[in-house]
Order: C-alpha cells, then sequence, then structure tokens
C-alpha cells in the first residue's frame, strides 16, 4: 500500500500587486481545504511580489487546483502554478568519525623544535 502525503504545497507566481492571503485563498477554495496561504511582499515598499505559496490539505483537491488555475488569466497577469518539491526526510546527522581524534594526543615531532624565525638585520644607508 502506498503511503499518499498529508498535504501539498503549491508555488504560485504571477498574482496581480493587489492581492492579499484572504483573496488568493478565496481563488482555491473552490477546489478543496487550504491550510494556509503566503503571499511574498518586497521588504522595502511592502508592495506584492506576485508570488505565493499555497498549502492544501489532500494532494488529489491540489493537482485539481494546479489544472485549474494554471494559465488563467486574473486582470493582465498569466498565473502559473507549479508543486513545491517537498525534501525528503533524512536521518539526523552522525557522529565525526572516530578516526578524527585518532592523534590528538600525540605531540607531534615539530613541535618539539620550534622553528624560530630570523629576523634580517635592517640596513641603513649612512
Amino acid at each position: 500500500m502506498l503511503k499518499r502525503e498529508s498535504q501539498m504545497k503549491l508555488s504560485v507566481s504571477g498574482l496581480p500587486k493587489d492581492l492579499f492571503e484572504a483573496d488568493v485563498e478565496e481563488l482555491f477554495a473552490p477546489y478543496g481545504r487550504v491550510n494556509f496561504v503566503t503571499v511574498y511582499f518586497d521588504s522595502i515598499s511592502m508592495k506584492n511580489r506576485g508570488k505565493a505559496m499555497v498549502e492544501m490539505r489532500d494532494p488529489v483537491e491540489a493537482e485539481r487546483a494546479l489544472q485549474a488555475l494554471n494559465g488563467k488569466v486574473i486582470g493582465q497577469n498569466t498565473l502559473k502554478i507549479k508543486v513545491e518539491q517537498q525534501a525528503p526526510f533524512s536521518a539526523p546527522p552522525q557522529r565525526r568519525n572516530d578516526n578524527f581524534d585518532r592523534n590528538r594526543g600525540q605531540q607531534d615531532s615539530r613541535d618539539e623544535y620550534p622553528r624560530m624565525r630570523r629576523r634580517m638585520p635592517l640596513r641603513r644607508n649612512d
């Protein structure tokens, strides 16, 4: 039996600059339940950048919304929707290799006779 993902994220671009989260949620609501919507704003001008991230609860509903809304014209803008790739689960990082610390306690032969730096005498033109 295949395990279905419980949610699907859609990346939406080409949004009109006057849309907010509630407007984007209204746009996707007829196709299924929307978990959350994030509309990206420019940090300096605080204007809509025309991009959003929509997370839908059911992947089948998200696919239906993708098919219906991708390429749809709103005002003068054409929507582009794609599925956001989710990173696969990975195991936590492992400890460093034990060989890394193996020689740490031994004294290095270079430490026994430290290299002396000789200063070059200054030449004075007298």
